[in-house]
């Protein structure tokens, strides 16, 4: 439950630094898109492990109709995977944020 008010919270962030970026660029300022690019990604990444997490502990709880076609887990498990791929392990992210 922490992990879904941290995401909410941190969404609410980008929408806000969002906004401020798209009203900077209309005057050619793009001091914010490096910290606008750093928080989406890191959400995203984040966000993305979360969920799958979840799906994994649902289906789990599910028993033996958790690996069942009928409950559409095993489908969404297989659709939902590899963006935690796409979105990569944040370990790009943990070593290039300190400096």
């Amino acid at each position: 439950m922490a992990e879904v008010y941290c995401i909410l919270f941190a969404v609410k962030k980008i929408l806000k630094i969002s906004t401020q970026v798209l009203e900077d660029a209309k005057d050619n300022n793009f001091s914010k898109l490096n910290e606008a690019h750093i928080i989406t990604s890191s959400v995203k990444g984040v966000s993305t492990k979360d969920g799958l997490e979840g799906l994994e502990i649902i289906r789990r709880a599910a028993g033996g109709h958790g690996y069942s076609n009928y409950s559409a887990l095993p489908t969404l498990q297989l659709e939902t995977s590899p963006t935690y791929t796409f979105e990569g392990t944040l370990f790009f992210i943990q070593v290039i944020l300190p400096y």
